[in-house]
Order: structure tokens, then C-alpha cells, then sequence
């Protein structure tokens, strides 16, 4: 037997019954385990027809009413001007957010007397009001006052164009630049670079400014012409321009009077904006009479146009270059802003109709039950509720909502019946949810009564554990209140109490029919929002505390255990409720015999004794890269990172030291908010890299491994240059960072927070005073490998959020003393944007579009659970270092995202070379995406591989392994499916651990199991999981397969699989599935698994069972209950085996002996011609 080698010893819990931002405690550790029922009701009233403010909407109304001018941010939101006096706020996708000033001819700051043009500079907005002579500045976020800069310009009808960079605001009017210090406000100068004496000119009417991202030139948009002019001279003591360097065909002013429009090609006539791309180009927006985009090179040469009058526009005023190279142009009379790619096609339109009030309680449900984080540990049902019954009146109104809102559509009806499946099928029938009538919650009431009574009750008997709510949303009163509140009363004092929320949208505030319906249904307060963001974060709220109430935790969970030389490393931590939980990393003697010695350190208690002022917290993303930025000396910026929504500098500064590891939301209750907490936030998910000195191999037998490539590119020297590189230990944690450990004294050397993660921590804030809500972070797990990149080598590690989020970050670790952030990528699927944040601390943003660049579109990224690995690939005959990762986790809900594979460059910023998209099959009911490591076989895995590159095998939700070429034989990134589960919601088969691989008579075998463990409980009648040895009969080549395996092509025991049979598999009984991924050992596999308990014991933990089978046949060979909890995966060394529990453990009468959370017995596999073999960090496949 040839076994896959075996790179890195862990002991690993990849559980997630959890809820966003308050996680629930580790399944097996007590009532976590037992889902709540939760039935969200959805007000259908008529008003949730209205928009935001409540005024009706008409289906052609579009929020860019006449639009002047546009600017993107660096979250890609864009900002309109438009004729209605206000800015518009647009999301990246185009999706309305909110709207900023609003008309006034009092010269008031937060208003608007008129304005042709604006610019935005960080976070604030510099208006150039022509009619009040004023430049107003408001944030962005909250249309605060910032300033105002008095007398600019003159004639109002004259006063266009505004520019504002690092030192200077530029101001035209007419053909000259009033110019202004920035910090100061005070005016340095009026220039003109054109000698305008007095006459029509081309260069009158001065129309647009902009300054390219360098500040060395500044293109002005005249009359007639467009003006470059070069600013390297220009300073506060030289105020003078060069001379103008006309963009496109070059015309006198003897040509502009006799032929007032220059019609050819490349002519430029009453350019309304110019715009710089970040390589220079530039673009340039006209008016009369071609209405044309035009591209001219950096040099001011014709390139390309795009548009005419009446295609797509009629006439149009402003134009944006965003970060991304993206031209954005506001057609006038159309209300329309369209997105042109920077070869001047059209890309995307964005016309921002209002959304309703439901349209965006819609999006708020799906984006909350698409999220595994918040559904994993409860069942959802939907009802909509409003008019007692259906009152349509004419059936002309169904297509058209915005004249039907006075009419109910289907009355008060349960949509969803309360089940493990009610998640994915609210997600799927919500959209037809439509609003009109009246407000009657009385009906809803008693459905929802209904719901949980009788023989279809969600409720488990006996499950006195169980958390059961009504979530109930409105955006009105309702009738016949005393008795809404009466019904709610009951449920809530009855066994079991079925608990009422209330939650307010676009109330205006607090109403007395809320208060008192919370109140009865026994949860006191009800939840108010105003917008998207908080309605959000209500919901999310209120599903904290339906699971945060009674959840208990026995014991503290392994979550990773890697063994270094003669030491364990063992992470822990304790649940702490409405709190951070308490992280722990604990560094062991392993004696000779395998036994644990005594502890040396734990660096939780060692970072406990830090001050909070000596740790280094870094970021990137804030324009100031050091290893200690996370402090309150960058306040602005930070502040503006960690909250989506206007906060003051007390509250920011109060969080900062939050994360630093001041008790500054008083968590103990002892009114000290600057006394230490405990700062090492829950190693959960994560596993630990231990990574010391360069170890590579520069040995090999053939070309295909990578001790060749070692050999050939010097990797002896790297070895020397770096022989006494400290030992670190590299692992994420739930307070939002990787930490960076020394292995030696466990003191923390430095911590990184990846900028996807920036506006994700302030959600650890509660509104529950002396609590935080603990949530998931860097909960994903890291690869370290040393690559060879731009003539060097390097040590890189890339790593993965897990459910903290849908990103990837990789930082290089060479000097571990000075590491380097290399790149990290975010797919923000509720806003339809893809972000980049480079090593130079550059941010880019990419809105989803269908058309969308491959190295940019990661908008099928799930969350991350899925490790990346790094890999060397033949790509054109060119070694290329990649890391290849699965789409992650989709909360089985979400189908468009995590069904894929993705191939990323490690040597440009984390773009993608490929993305490949892995089959969702229609015929099963499981929303697929790939939760799993992938199983990556190169030619240092075993010596059959004769190949360049790598086959890979993910292994998805939907229990197929898909096989996909990506070695130097064949065809790149071809893929074929090799074997089918049969997986569906009934049968419950879903595949969520990593599977492991070895080699039996040169065929490659993979074992494992499946098992839904984000319901960990759920166990009924219909629930069939399997154990599987499956092998791959044509490896190590590559080939097509036509008829899909499946188990009729497998044997069970007693019957052996011959050469002609797939493999072999086990089914489980009892509800039992598999909690960990498999182990190989010599002629057996060790499979953990978990048997739930039913009945009266439901709420009690079930059993850990470690079984193991035959690796050629599936025979049994040992069976054992090791107490009640969940078991980690098998860990082998030497004969020892080593196993983590979660729960109690129970050896007695078994050959197993227990310490704290940990247990070990001997091995009694036998070999069968071969050994495992172990390997360092290098190889973490």
C-alpha cells in the first residue's frame, strides 16, 4: 500500500450550528444541538408598497431625475447630481441607497441652490453651488456640514467644474480657475491659462476640471476644446499652467469661428467632462451635435467612441472614470446612468427605481436565510400576512404593483411550513410576495397558533431545550390589537412558550402597538429600523436572542491540534453568553510513549499579560501601512472602515481599544471600561500552521516534483539565507485576526486584520449593556508554502475566512518579524461587487455584470470554508504558482454562489486564471456548492503521478466528486464527474468534511462519509448516510466518464469489491453521520462518527463513535462509544492514535484513555506495503 503522504498532524472540529455575530456554542456540547423554530411574518399591508419615506411609487420613476454629474467611491457606490438638486446615492450594482442635500436658496451647507458639477474626496462632498458662490462640503455618509468656502467663482451661469486633490480645490469660471489650499480653504490664486481678452473664444465656458490620480496634469473641458496642462511646475508660489495641449484633432481659433463643430473623427465639440483612466487614457464626453464618448490615448491621439444622439442617450452632462476603469456617464432626459467598459461598449445601465419597503424586507429575508451563519442552528417558516383574505379586484393589477397597492393579493397564508428545508424554500418563493390592503395581524395570529399546535408541529416533544419565536415585521398598526396581543400572551406562557418579536420598518419610531405586542409575547422591547442596513441588523438581532437564551456549554471544543518535534499544540476555548469567547492556544510535552506531558505556555494567558498598547494590530486598506495601524492615532480613517453608518469619534475610539483588548464595553459588569479583557478571541475553525525554517525537499526521482524545480532555482540558498528563521505559529481567530505566535515563548508577535473583515467587526457591538455579540472572523483555515515568485523565493501564506466570510487574504510571511499583505479579495454578494485590496494598499472594486473580466469574477465565492492550496501549474508550457480553492459553503440555500472551483494567481493580486463552475444538478433538491477542502494529487503526493500540475477532485454538497484536469496532459481544466452519492434533503446525505485519499495496487482510493452537520440533531426515519471507499480506476490519467457510478457499481461487507468494481460503502444507522473527515492507517480508515439522541433524550448530547473499516474491502474492524460529544478526526503518529472530543468523554472499558478534551489509544493497523508518511508545513494538502 502507497499512501498519499500525510503533510501536517491536526485534530480539527469544522462544526457550524451557529447564528451571525453571536455564535452558537460547538454542536455536542448541549441544546445548541436542537434547532429553534422560527416563523418570520411578513407584513403584505399596502404601505409596504410605498418607498422608504412612504410616498407611493410608479414603476417609470427613477431616482436619477436629470442627471449633471457623477462620482464613484472606493466602495464603487456612485453619487449623482442631479437637476432636482440632490445627490443620489446608487449602490455598485445600481440598486438605490439613499439620497443627500435637497434644494434651498438659503445658502444653507446641507443644501442646494443650484450645481452643475461636484467632486467627492474621501469621505466628503465638495459641491459647487454656481447661483449661492459657494463650494459646500458634507459627508457622504450623514450629509453633515463639513465646511463652506464663500465667494467662488461669479455669474452664476459661468460657475462649472470643481476638482479636489491632496493640497488644492480648483474652482472654474467662465475660462479661468480660482484655485484654493484644501486643509486651509483659503484661495491661493484665479488663473487662466488661455488669453481670453475679453472676446468668444473656444476657450470660454469652462465646463469641466479634472487632475489625473499622479497630480502632475489637469485636463479642462472649454467651449471647444479640451485642454491638458501640465502641473510638475505648479506650485503655491508658481501659479502659472503650462501651455494647453489640445486632446484630439487640433483646431485654431481661425477654424473654430469659420466651422463652429468639428465633426471628423477625434474632433472635439462642447465637451461637457474628461476623464483620466489609471493608465492614462483619457475620455472625453460631447455634446452637440455627435452626443459621443471618445477614448484618446495618454498622448491626446484619437483610439475609439461610442454613442450618437438617441443610442443609447438623448444628451448628457456628466461623466466618471471610477478605480476601476469604468466610464459612467448620466444620460439627461433618459434618468438613466450608464456603465461603459474602458473599451467604450456599453457594460450596464442603472436607472434605480425605488425600492418598496417589501422589495427590500424581501432582500433583507433571502440575504438572512442564505446565510449559514444565522439558519444552521434553527428552522425557519415564512408567512405573509395583511388583509384577512385575497381582495384583488382586477386582475389587470397583478403585473403592475404600483397601481395595485390598495388591494391585497393573497390575503394572510402560510408560505413555508416551519422545517429544516424552510431556509432554501423561503428563498425561493419570497420574490412572490406581493403587497396591498390592509393591516390585520389577528388572522396571521392565529395561523401562526396554528403552526405550532397539532400533529405537524415543528416543536419536538419533549424537547423542553427547544427555542421557539414568531418574528414579526410590519411597517403599520394593525386592527383589533388587544386581541393580536392576547394571542401573543397565550403562546408565550404556554409549554413550550412560543416567544413573539416585533420588529418596526420605516415606522418613524416607536408606536404603542409594538411595544405592547412585544411585551405580551414575553420579549419586552420591539426592534425598530429605518433602512436596509439596520433592518438587517434588527433581524440579526432578534435571532441572537432566540438562540443566545438558553444555550449551555459543558466543556471547551478542540478546534485544532497540530504536533511540531516533541510538543502538541492544542487550541481551545470557553463559551462565554453575550460576550467574546475566550480563545486559548496551549503549547504540551508529548512524552516518548505518546502520552501528554505538562503544558509550557498558553498564549491566551500570556496575551492577557500584554498591555493592550504593546501588541501590533495591523490592516491594510487605510492608506497607512505599518505593523501597529489598528490604533487610535489613524481614528478617521478606521472609523470610517470598521462603520457602515455614521458614528462619533468617541464610540470609534472606544471600539479601537476594544479590539487593542480594553474591556471597553465593561463585559464583567464591574463599571471599568479601561481595565484588560481577555483578548485572544475562539480558535474555531481555524487550523495552526507552525512554519520555522525553509525544509523543502531538493531531492526528487523525476522532473514532475518539486524538488526538481527547487534544485533549479536555487532554493539551497533561500534554505541558508533563512536557516534560523524563527518558529511561528500562524492561526486565526474569531476577534477578526490572524495571529502570529512565537513557538519557543507563545508570545504574540503581531495580529492582521484583512480589510473584508473592516465593517464586520463593529458588529461585535451590542446594544445589551455589558455584553458584545462574538462572531465569526478568521475562522477559516491557512496554507503556507515557499513559492518561487518575480526571481525570488518566498514564503507565502493564504488563507481562507470560513464562516466569517465569502474572502480569501495572503500575506508574505518570509521575514516573520515584517510581513508583507500580498493581496485579499472579497465577493460581496448583497451589494454585486467583487474587491480587490493589492499589496500597494490599492482597492479596487468590480460591480457584478454579465460581461464581467474572468480575473475579476469571483462572484460565485461562497464562504470560504473551503482551504485554498498552493500549487505549481504548467500553464503554457510557464510554471505558474497558483492556490486552487472550492466555491465554499452557500448555507445550501443560496444558488448562486459556491458551486465552483477557482484557480487564483498568487503572482497578481489574487486574480483568477480560471473559474471553474462545478454542476448544480436540477434533478436534486440540494443547492449545491463545495463546503470542502479539495483533494489535490501532484507528483509529491505519490510517485504514480507522472505529471506536471495537479488532478483535483472536489468533492461537493450534492455528494458528487467531480475530477478536473488540471496537469500538463490532456486538456487544462477539463472535468468529468466519477462517482455520485445520490444525495438529496431526504435522505439527508450531504457531503461536508474533506475527504483523504492513499494508494492501493497503484488505484487511487478516496474515503469518506457524509452527514449534515449544521443540523447535528436533525435524525429521523428517512435519514440514510453512507461511508464510502471510492476509486478513481483511471488515475493517474485522465479520461471522460460517460455512465456515472454509483453504489451499484460498489460492494457492501461481507463482499469484497473486485478490479472491476467502483469501490465500496458502508450505510450508517440510526441517524449516525460522519463529524470529522477520515484518517487512513495502514489497512484501515478510521471514520468519527455521531449518532443523535430522539425522543425525551433529544436535547441531551449524542454518542462519539470511532469506527473503522477495512481500507480494500469495508469490513468492520472496530466500533467503539467514546463518550457523549462529537470526535474530531484521527490523528497518527508512530503507533499512537490521538483524538479531540467535544463533550464528555468515556473510556471506560475501552482500549482509549482521556486528559481533558483529548484521548489516545494505540494503533493496531498492519501494514500492507507502505507506511504513512509525514511531512512539515511545506506540503498542507
Amino acid at each position: 500500500m502507497k499512501s498519499i503522504c500525510v503533510k501536517v498532524i491536526f485534530l480539527l472540529l469544522i462544526f457550524n450550528n451557529s447564528f451571525l455575530y453571536a455564535k452558537s456554542p460547538p454542536p455536542g456540547t448541549g441544546t445548541a444541538d436542537v434547532p429553534a423554530n422560527i416563523l418570520i411574518m411578513l407584513d403584505n399591508s399596502g404601505s409596504m408598497a410605498w418607498d422608504i419615506n412612504g410616498r407611493e411609487r410608479y414603476e417609470s420613476q427613477s431616482k436619477v431625475r436629470y442627471p449633471l454629474d457623477i462620482k464613484r467611491d472606493s466602495n464603487g457606490d456612485l453619487y449623482v447630481l442631479t437637476q432636482e438638486r440632490k445627490i443620489v446615492v446608487l449602490g455598485s450594482d445600481g440598486t438605490f441607497k439613499r439620497e443627500l442635500m435637497g434644494w434651498s436658496n438659503n445658502g444653507s451647507c446641507t443644501k442646494i441652490n443650484w450645481a452643475w458639477k461636484f467632486d467627492l474626496y474621501g469621505d466628503d462632498l465638495y459641491i459647487y453651488d454656481a447661483n449661492d458662490r459657494k463650494i459646500k462640503i458634507v459627508n457622504k455618509n450623514d450629509n453633515s456640514c463639513q465646511g463652506v468656502i464663500n465667494g467662488v467663482g461669479g455669474y452664476y451661469g459661468y460657475n462649472w467644474g470643481i476638482e479636489v486633490t491632496e493640497n488644492y480645490i480648483f474652482a472654474g469660471y467662465s475660462g479661468y480657475i480660482d484655485i484654493y489650499n484644501r486643509t486651509s480653504r483659503s484661495k491661493i490664486t484665479r488663473s487662466s491659462p488661455y488669453n481670453l481678452e475679453g472676446r468668444t473664444t473656444m476657450y470660454n465656458g469652462l465646463r469641466d476640471i479634472t487632475v489625473n490620480s499622479a497630480g502632475n496634469k489637469i485636463l479642462v473641458s472649454l467651449q471647444e476644446v479640451v485642454c491638458e496642462h501640465d502641473l510638475n511646475g505648479y506650485t503655491i508660489s508658481n501659479k502659472t499652467f503650462s501651455s494647453c495641449k489640445q486632446i484630439g484633432i487640433q483646431r485654431t481659433e481661425s477654424e473654430f469661428r469659420s466651422s463652429r463643430f468639428k465633426t471628423s473623427t477625434g474632433g472635439i465639440n462642447r465637451p461637457v467632462g474628461a476623464e483620466y483612466d489609471s493608465n492614462g487614457n483619457i475620455y472625453v464626453a460631447q455634446a452637440v451635435p455627435t452626443y459621443t464618448v471618445q477614448k484618446f490615448n495618454s498622448n491626446g491621439g484619437y483610439v475609439t467612441k461610442y454613442g450618437s444622439q438617441n443610442n443609447p442617450w438623448v444628451f448628457f452632462y456628466g461623466m466618471e472614470v471610477g478605480s476601476n476603469d469604468k466610464i459612467y456617464v448620466g444620460a439627461w432626459q433618459k434618468h438613466i446612468v450608464y456603465e461603459l467598459n474602458n473599451g467604450i461598449s456599453l457594460n450596464n445601465s442603472f436607472k434605480a427605481v425605488t425600492p418598496s419597503r417589501l422589495d427590500i424586507a424581501k432582500k433583507v429575508i433571502k440575504r438572512i436565510v442564505s446565510n449559514s451563519e444565522l439558519t444552521d442552528g434553527a428552522n425557519f417558516g415564512l408567512m405573509e400576512w395583511g388583509h384577512p383574505y385575497r381582495s384583488i379586484r382586477s386582475y389587470s393589477m397583478m403585473n403592475n404593483p404600483y397601481q395595485g397597492w390598495r388591494y391585497n393579493w393573497y390575503g394572510t397564508r402560510m408560505l413555508v411550513r416551519i422545517t429544516s428545508n424552510g431556509a432554501r424554500q423561503i428563498y425561493n418563493i419570497i420574490d412572490n410576495v406581493k403587497a396591498g390592503g390592509g393591516t390585520y395581524l389577528l388572522n396571521g395570529m392565529n395561523l401562526a397558533r396554528q403552526e405550532f399546535a397539532g400533529s405537524n408541529s415543528p416543536i419536538i416533544k419533549g424537547a423542553d431545550c427547544q427555542q421557539n419565536y414568531l418574528i414579526v415585521i410590519s411597517d403599520g398598526d394593525w386592527a383589533q390589537a388587544s386581541s393580536v396581543n392576547s394571542i401573543a400572551q397565550q403562546m408565550a406562557r404556554q409549554d413550550p412558550s412560543i416567544k413573539t418579536f416585533v420588529v418596526g420598518f420605516a415606522t418613524g419610531g416607536n408606536k404603542p402597538n409594538y411595544s405592547n405586542l412585544a411585551s405580551a409575547g414575553g420579549t419586552v422591547t420591539p426592534l425598530f429600523a429605518e433602512n436596509e442596513d439596520q433592518l438587517f441588523a434588527k433581524l440579526t438581532e432578534a435571532i441572537k436572542q432566540i438562540t443566545g437564551s438558553t444555550l449551555t456549554f459543558t466543556a471547551p471544543a478542540i478546534s485544532a491540534d497540530t504536533r511540531s518535534n516533541d510538543y502538541i499544540y492544542q487550541s481551545t476555548f470557553t463559551y462565554s453568553k453575550n460576550n467574546q469567547w475566550k480563545g486559548f492556544l496551549k503549547k504540551y510535552n508529548l512524552n516518548s510513549n505518546g502520552s501528554f506531558g505538562n503544558m509550557i505556555w498558553d498564549a491566551g494567558t500570556l496575551l492577557n499579560n500584554k498591555s493592550s498598547s504593546s501588541r501590533k494590530i495591523w490592516t491594510v486598506g487605510t492608506g497607512n501601512i505599518n505593523l501597529n495601524n489598528v490604533t487610535t492615532s489613524n481614528l478617521t480613517i478606521l472609523k470610517n472602515k470598521f462603520f457602515k453608518t455614521s458614528t462619533t469619534d468617541s464610540e470609534a475610539t472606544k471600539f479601537i481599544n476594544f479590539l487593542r483588548g480594553s474591556d471597553s464595553y465593561d463585559e464583567d459588569g464591574d463599571g471599568k471600561t479601561s481595565e484588560s479583557r481577555h483578548k485572544l478571541g475562539d480558535i474555531y475553525h481555524s487550523n495552526i500552521n507552525i512554519v520555522g525554517k525553509p525544509n523543502g525537499s531538493i531531492q526528487y526521482t523525476n522532473e514532475f516534483q518539486t524538488g526538481f524545480y527547487r534544485s533549479q532555482k536555487g532554493y539551497s540558498n533561500f534554505m541558508s539565507q533563512y536557516s534560523g528563521r524563527r518558529e511561528v505559529i500562524y492561526v486565526g481567530a474569531n476577534d477578526g485576526m490572524l495571529h502570529a505566535f512565537d513557538a519557543i515563548t507563545g508570545n504574540e508577535l503581531w495580529a492582521f486584520i484583512p480589510p473584508s473583515l473592516h465593517s464586520k467587526l463593529s458588529t461585535m457591538i451590542s446594544t445589551k449593556a455589558n455584553s458584545t455579540n462574538s462572531i465569526y472572523g478568521v475562522d477559516g483555515s491557512s496554507s503556507v508554502k515557499d513559492v518561487y515568485i518575480d526571481g525570488k523565493w518566498k514564503t507565502i501564506l493564504i488563507s481562507s475566512l470560513g464562516a466569517g466570510g465569502h474572502s480569501f487574504f495572503a500575506l508574505d510571511i518570509t521575514d516573520p518579524d515584517n510581513p508583507e499583505h500580498l493581496f485579499t479579495v472579497n465577493n460581496d454578494s448583497s451589494n454585486s461587487k467583487v474587491s480587490f485590496w493589492t499589496k500597494n494598499d490599492i482597492e479596487q472594486i468590480f460591480a457584478y455584470s454579465s460581461n464581467m473580466d474572468l480575473e475579476n469574477d469571483y462572484r460565485k465565492l461562497g464562504e470560504t470554508w473551503s482551504t485554498p492550496r498552493i500549487v505549481k501549474l504548467k500553464i503554457s508550457g510557464a510554471d505558474k504558482w497558483v492556490a486552487i480553492a472550492g466555491g465554499g459553503y452557500n448555507g445550501a440555500t443560496n444558488p448562486n454562489y459556491g458551486s465552483a472551483v477557482f484557480i487564483i494567481d498568487l503572482e497578481n493580486d489574487g486574480k483568477l486564471i480560471n473559474k471553474i463552475d462545478i454542476q448544480d444538478k436540477s434533478s436534486i433538491d440540494i443547492v449545491n456548492s463545495i463546503p470542502s477542502d479539495l483533494t489535490i494529487i501532484t507528483a509529491d503526493s505519490t510517485e504514480n503521478a507522472k505529471y506536471h500540475g495537479a488532478l483535483v477532485y472536489a468533492f461537493d454538497l450534492e455528494g458528487k466528486i467531480t475530477k478536473i484536469n488540471l496537469t500538463n496532459q490532456g486538456t487544462l481544466y477539463d472535468q468529468t464527474e466519477i462517482f455520485d452519492s445520490e444525495s438529496n434533503t431526504t435522505n439527508g446525505r450531504f457531503l461536508y468534511k474533506k475527504a483523504s485519499a492513499t494508494i492501493i495496487d497503484n488505484k487511487l482510493w478516496f474515503y469518506y462519509g457524509t452527514g449534515n452537520t449544521q443540523k447535528l440533531q436533525t435524525k429521523n426515519s428517512n435519514t440514510l448516510n453512507r461511508l464510502y471507499g471510492i476509486k478513481d480506476k483511471n488515475f493517474p490519467n485522465f479520461k471522460s466518464v460517460t455512465t456515472i457510478p454509483t453504489i451499484k457499481q460498489c460492494k457492501t461487507a461481507p463482499n469484497c469489491p473486485n478490479s472491476a468494481d467502483t469501490g465500496w460503502y458502508v450505510n450508517l444507522k440510526n441517524g449516525q453521520k460522519l463529524s470529522d473527515e477520515p484518517t487512513i492507517d495502514n489497512d484501515r480508515v478510521y471514520f468519527p462518527i455521531y449518532e443523535p439522541t430522539d425522543g425525551v433524550n433529544v436535547c441531551k448530547t449524542g454518542k462519539a463513535i470511532l469506527s473503522a473499516y477495512n481500507s480494500k474491502c469495508g469490513n468492520s474492524v472496530l466500533n467503539v462509544n467514546l463518550g457523549a460529544g462529537v470526535l474530531t478526526k484521527v490523528v497518527k503518529n508512530n503507533d499512537n492514535l490521538y483524538i479531540g472530543i467535544s463533550g464528555d468523554s468515556d473510556t471506560a472499558g475501552t482500549a482509549f484513555s482521556d486528559k481533558d478534551n483529548l484521548l489516545t489509544g494505540k494503533s493496531q493497523s498492519k501494514s500492507i506495503g507502505g507506511k504513512v508518511q509525514l511531512e512539515g508545513w511545506k506540503e498542507n494538502f
